[in-house]
């Protein structure tokens, strides 16, 4: 039993310390070193109550008892030692007349069985017993304290019963969770402080919705800009590329002018110098002619 007095087991209000103590308890009823105690997987602590079953015939079983004014005694030794000194005379007489000279307590178990069932109102029967359930609880504690509490409205008595609650999956679940702290009592003060805590994250996530919304709306005006930058240096390579088109165009055309003034010239020099015949004369031609085709081109 837990030395703590505020506890579960005993009526305690369930408050984090009470709360703690159970846990404490279940660990130790249910995983700890409690189950050497028992050696029952998923244990489920039952309280069980005696119950006689009166009325057998001697057949059936050879437990005895007499039965008189609602009570019962299960020996006849046990029937003596409640009777008073008056009762005792008359036992004794009765079995002076069963047997001379003897006493009640000095017949045979049988002689005396019989002379109770002779006494007025008295009924000698056979019995059996049996167990039925009570109630269950999680710890052993539990179970225990109920019995101290109760024992007096079960006159043939109570016991704890450990039982296993294998393939019982709600109990089972319900109790990992409360071993392993994902289910546990919180305080009203701390549900409290949450309550505050969940305003505030309230608050905080609109103002994070609306950061979030001006970041994307900068982020857009950024991909905007990077796509502006992207052009403006596409616009600037075409403009180096361009400008080196018209550096190349200026240098072909000054090499085709050079070209016509040296076909000019040669045609000059030719022509000048007087050199005859038809080789001479088509030479000049052709020069004159290509000179004046590449300045059609031009």
């Amino acid at each position: 039993m837990s030395d703590n007095a505020m506890s579960l087991a005993t009526g305690a209000d369930l408050t984090p310390d009470t709360w703690a103590d159970f846990v404490a308890r279940l660990h130790h009823d249910c995983v700890g070193d409690g189950v050497h105690d028992h050696y029952t997987a998923d244990a489920i602590f039952i309280v069980q109550a005696r119950r006689l079953v009166f009325g057998l015939d001697s057949e059936f079983s050879d437990n005895r008892a007499v039965i008189f004014d609602g009570s019962s005694w299960f020996s006849p030794a046990e029937y003596w030692d409640d009777c008073d000194d008056d009762e005792r005379a008359a036992l004794d007489a009765k079995a002076g007349e069963l047997l001379d000279g003897h006493t009640f307590l000095r017949l045979e178990s049988g002689d005396q069985w019989e002379l109770l069932a002779e006494l007025p109102e008295h009924t000698v029967t056979c019995w059996f017993d049996h167990w039925e359930y009570v109630n269950a609880h999680f710890t052993l504690d539990a179970a225990e304290a109920f019995i101290r509490r109760k024992k007096h409205d079960y006159r043939d008595g109570l016991r704890v019963y450990v039982d296993a609650q294998v393939h019982c999956w709600e109990y089972n679940a319900i109790k990992a969770a409360i071993l392993d702290g994902r289910l546990s009592i919180v305080d009203p003060s701390d549900l409290r402080r949450i309550a505050a805590c969940l305003e505030i994250c309230e608050g905080l996530s609109t103002e994070v919705l609306e950061v979030m919304d001006s970041y994307a709306a900068l982020h857009r005006i950024y991909q905007e800009h990077r796509f502006l930058d992207r052009m403006t240096a596409q616009r600037d390579q075409f403009e180096v590329e361009r400008n080196r088109a018209q550096e190349m165009y200026a240098e072909v055309v000054a090499d085709r002018d050079q070209l016509l003034a040296a076909l000019e010239e040669a045609a000059d020099w030719i022509d000048s110098n007087n050199f005859g015949g038809d080789d001479a004369i088509d030479l000049v031609g052709r020069l004159r002619a290509i000179a004046a085709a590449k300045a059609g081109e031009a």
